[in-house]
């Protein structure tokens, strides 16, 4: 099951890194600068924990490279959304290296809240991530990394329901019918 509950774990949880994030919800940006994505499937309680009974996904992040390589990615949507992505790294020195990327993430909503005129579901995403290697020979290599994220979640919206209802009689036979409309 996937969920955002305190109470539930997943069956296939998700590992960035080697880190296990047992809630979808703290993992909603780790799609930032992304080397590879591995999708494990059946138990994987070996390697990932006794929680992984329905597999694993298994996400790597790019690690700094010997030449100076980035990129930027913008996208604009419908809606209001609009996404921003950007990462650059390289050689310090001939022993370090630096990998920096940043997300931003962002929608007006696609419904309105007819009681309080809002627009939902809209949100704002925030993510950086800072990587250090040193690599003094080919046998040792120690990495550190940094990241950090803001999520803002807008307003879910009010729900309005309007319910009737008729007892409908004819020939033969009875049935009750239920009409619900959603405002």
């Amino acid at each position: 099951a996937t969920t955002d509950a305190f109470s539930v774990e997943q069956s296939t949880p998700i590992f960035l890194d080697g880190v296990h994030y047992a809630r979808t919800s703290m993992i909603k940006l780790s799609f930032l600068d992304v080397q590879q994505v591995e999708i494990l499937k059946g138990p994987q309680p070996v390697y990932f924990g006794q929680n992984a009974i329905a597999g694993a996904f298994n996400i790597t992040s790019r690690k700094p490279t010997p030449e100076t390589e980035g990129y930027i990615d913008m996208s604009v949507g419908s809606f209001g959304t609009r996404i921003a992505e950007a990462a650059i790294g390289g050689p310090i020195n001939d022993t370090w290296g630096y990998r920096v990327a940043g997300k931003y993430d962002s929608s007006d909503g696609y419904l309105r809240d007819i009681v309080s005129d809002a627009r939902f579901p809209s949100y704002e995403n925030m993510a950086g991530r800072v990587m250090l290697q040193w690599k003094p020979n080919e046998a040792f290599q120690a990495t550190a990394k940094l990241d950090i994220a803001d999520l803002d979640k807008g307003a879910e919206g009010t729900g309005v329901c309007i319910i009737s209802s008729a007892t409908e009689l004819q020939a033969g036979s009875s049935g009750f019918s239920n009409q619900a409309a959603w405002i």
